[in-house]
């Protein structure tokens, strides 16, 4: 039973790392994302995928208003 306790143990930590890194690597879009869910409190799927766009600048733009 602890080997499988400690298989489980690694599984969820490795996932957890992952998901850790992909919340640390979009936090500008996250911040955008919420800034832009507050102001219209419903946004697209097309809205959303348009601020993980590398090329778009929407999530810098939201961003820098906040700071404003």
């Amino acid at each position: 039973a602890s080997v499988i306790d400690e298989e489980v143990r690694e599984i969820v930590d490795t996932c957890y790392k992952k998901a850790k890194k992909i919340i640390e690597d979009h936090m500008e879009q996250l911040h955008a994302s919420a800034a832009l869910l507050m102001e219209k409190e419903k946004i697209g799927r097309e809205e959303f995928e348009s601020l993980f766009d590398a090329d778009n600048n929407q999530a810098d733009s939201l961003t820098n208003e906040e700071t404003v």
